[in-house]
């Protein structure tokens, strides 16, 4: 019941929210989490940030990475 979603249908089907409230939350409740994501994996060094609008630059980080492992 903590993954997304299931807490706030759960509301819902209790009455406790009516569909939009719930809609507002579940949108409120995923943005806080994509935000500790990006705050998490900032933080790890280990990441390699890549464009994907640069499919060029996509392609050799990838080739890179592979050919070092």
């Amino acid at each position: 019941m903590k993954s997304l979603g299931y807490r706030h249908a759960v509301r819902h089907l209790e009455g406790r929210y009516d569909r939009d409230e719930m809609v507002r939350q579940l949108q409120v409740d995923t943005r806080r989490y994509a935000k500790r994501q990006l705050t998490w994996f900032r933080a790890d060094p280990s990441i390699i940030w890549v464009d994907p609008q640069r499919k060029e630059h996509l392609v050799e980080t990838i080739s890179s990475f592979v050919h070092d492992q």
